[in-house]
């Protein structure tokens, strides 16, 4: 059985995190690599995805220092609303913001003054993401762009 549990992993990578304690980081990964089992096993059992999988995943691998990327079929507009909701769900974590404020930071880093509609003149040549209107409906709600921001076209 090669099952990474928490406690083989962090016997093995005598891990160094300045800003939390040993026990507590032992906790916390232990507590993630639950979360995760669980996820795993609703979205087998569901057969639909979880934005939540990908979310603690990445998290975890913060938590862990290891390498991870992102990137949805061309790379574009789906990695950019999934890079946007992690790092806002990361900012959370951290006691930044408030849940409550989470959308409307979504939608200014999504929207007309954010950084990602500016990723899509260049991927593009227009300020829109490439989803159309059956695209968005089916998207998880809290990857949704912002209204007026997306537009059908080449993905």
């Amino acid at each position: 059985d090669n099952e990474i549990t928490p406690q083989s992993y962090l016997s093995y990578n005598k891990l160094k995190t300045p800003e939390l304690k040993f026990p507590e980081l032992k906790s916390m990964i232990s507590s993630l690599f639950n979360t995760l089992k669980t996820l795993i096993e609703e979205e087998n059992k569901n057969r639909g995805k979880i934005v939540d999988l990908l979310l603690v995943s990445c998290y975890a691998a913060r938590l862990l220092n290891g390498a991870r990327t992102s990137s949805c079929k061309s790379a574009k507009d789906r990695t950019s609303v999934f890079h946007t909701l992690e790092v806002t769900r990361l900012i959370e974590r951290q006691g930044w913001i408030d849940r409550c404020h989470e959308q409307h930071i979504l939608d200014q880093l999504r929207g007309h003054g954010g950084v990602r509609l500016k990723n899509c003149v260049l991927n593009v040549g227009k300020p829109k993401y490439s989803f159309n209107s059956v695209q968005i409906r089916t998207l998880p709600p809290e990857l949704r762009p912002p209204p007026l921001t997306a537009a059908a076209g080449e993905t």
